[in-house]
């Protein structure tokens, strides 16, 4: 599996620094956040120097992430529309980077997806057809304590070859739900993984070699993104985590 790292877990004074702590240690990609004000403000010279950055160090930008997605069904139209606009620019800067998956934040506030699946099915069927196009995942992930089981059962309604699901086993934990029990009723639908732990769970005590072998059967090939911050300033908790999943196969 390609194992990554989040832009925001790294200690590194700038993107690229970053990069050279990755490639230094090991690891096979970034994971590349996108806010609004950053999608807004893409120039062509902005993608020119993410395309050094990753011609000099090696390291690319498998996934990237849009964490302003929550509450897509209950947006204005305007503002649905907005949101779409700017991910289209994320799809092509992450196919233009040799990415595969972009992670989009999702909530809402029921539990019932019968009240907004067509609202998912049709508003997204055009950008995830463009994102097929460009060979991209639009890969939804339960934030808050929104369920990876009504998320999952969301992608499946939704029925788009583009669309699926970005597992997290700790935010599984997080909304109440058992992360093994999850990943085994929604592997056939997720397209990346993100690897942390939840609360007072270390991620060396989550089960990781049972997650492992549910991918495995599957025959999973997508990125594994670790999602866990600096508590030092140093980079010790990448190296030590990326030592623990390469010892079990990851």
């Amino acid at each position: 599996m390609k194992i990554g790292v989040r832009d925001d877990c790294i200690a590194g004074c700038s993107l690229q620094e970053k990069m050279w702590v990755l490639k230094g240690l090991g690891y096979d990609f970034m994971e590349l956040t996108f806010t609004p004000e950053m999608i807004d403000n893409l120039t062509k010279e902005d993608v020119r120097n993410y395309q050094r950055m990753v011609n000099e160090t090696g390291i690319p930008f498998i996934t990237t992430s849009v964490g302003h997605f929550p509450g897509f069904a209950t947006m204005t139209i305007e503002k649905r529309k907005v949101i779409l606009e700017q991910l289209k620019k994320v799809i092509d800067i992450t196919a233009l980077l040799g990415g595969e998956v972009i992670l989009l934040a999702t909530k809402e506030s029921s539990d019932d997806v019968n009240e907004y699946c067509d609202i998912y099915k049709n508003e997204l069927k055009e950008i995830a057809d463009y994102a097929q196009e460009r060979n991209i995942y639009l890969a939804l992930e339960p934030v808050g304590r929104f369920k990876t089981n009504v998320l999952g059962k969301l992608v499946r309604k939704i029925e788009h070859p583009a669309i699926g699901l970005y597992y997290d086993m700790g935010n599984c934990i997080f909304a109440g739900e058992e992360p093994v029990e999850q990943l085994r009723v929604w592997v056939d639908i997720v397209k990346a993984i993100h690897i942390k732990g939840a609360r007072e769970i270390s991620v060396n005590e989550m089960p990781l070699y049972a997650i492992l072998n549910i991918l495995n059967k599957k025959g999973f090939s997508g990125p594994g993104c670790i999602e866990i911050g600096p508590k030092d300033g140093s980079n010790t908790h990448l190296a030590d985590v990326l030592k623990v999943l390469r010892n079990l196969g990851y």
